[in-house]
C-alpha cells in the first residue's frame, strides 16, 4: 500500500490511513474465466459491484468486464 500511495504522488501512508489504518484488512480474490466457445455454458459472475477499496481489473481479449465512471460504462 505504501509503495502504491507513492506512484499515485501521495503520501507513503495515504491509502493505509484512507482503507481503516492499523486496522485496515487484505483480501486477494481472483476470478478466472475460461474460454467457453459454446454461449448457451457460459458461466461467469452476474452483474455487481465491487465493495473493498481497491480493485485491481486485468482485461485480456475477452468481451464482458467493465467499470462504471463518470456515470457510464467503460468496457
Amino acid at each position: 500500500m505504501e509503495w502504491l500511495s507513492e506512484g499515485l504522488g501521495l503520501r507513503r501512508e495515504a491509502l493505509i490511513e484512507g482503507l481503516g489504518g492499523e486496522t485496515v484488512e487484505y483480501l486477494m480474490k481472483i476470478n478466472y474465466y475460461p474460454p467457453c466457445h459454446d454461449q448457451d455454458l457460459v458461466i461467469g459472475a452476474p452483474d455487481h459491484t465491487d465493495v473493498n477499496g481497491i480493485t485491481f481489473l486485468v482485461a485480456n481479449e475477452a468481451l464482458g468486464l467493465q467499470a462504471f465512471k463518470d456515470n457510464h460504462w467503460i468496457d
